[in-house]
């Protein structure tokens, strides 16, 4: 048993249970991990917030692509790259990167970040932005 748990203590494997919890729930972006079957395996109360589900609405064992319309293959495809989706009335970034461990991947972790704000910053100054037009010159 211990060489299963790497020598650590069952307090010490609590209080690391602990810890992660409380850093996962605490982020205010939304993490969501994923098995290799694209199934939600967990997510944090930030993912939950801007999918748009409580507590008793939890997407756990959902397909990701029927809980938020991205395109897992382009995400996995491009290291880094960054996909948006609608999620109700918020506009989200998404990335994903693979989980990996022992070097075989064990699953997928999506990030999403809330960009409805800064959405709704740029078209308001969009709608501000005039075509700069030069003052008349007095006549010589």
């Amino acid at each position: 048993m211990r060489r299963k748990t790497y020598g650590v203590e069952p307090d010490e494997i609590k209080a690391m249970l602990d810890t992660r919890d409380a850093t996962l729930h605490g982020i205010g972006d939304g993490i969501v991990v994923l098995g290799n079957d694209h199934r939600i395996a967990m997510c944090n109360d930030a993912a939950l917030r801007l999918l748009g589900r409580g507590e008793n609405d939890s997407p756990i064992g959902s397909e990701m692509h029927d809980v938020l319309a991205i395109d897992m293959d382009v995400l996995l495809e491009h290291s880094g790259h960054q996909q948006l989706a609608l999620a109700g009335e918020r506009v989200l970034l998404a990335r994903a990167d693979a989980v990996v461990v022992s070097g075989r991947q064990v699953g997928i972790v999506i990030i999403l970040m809330d960009r409805t704000d800064l959405d709704t910053a740029m078209r308001e100054l969009a709608g501000f932005a005039k075509p700069h037009r030069s003052a008349p010159r007095p006549a010589a």
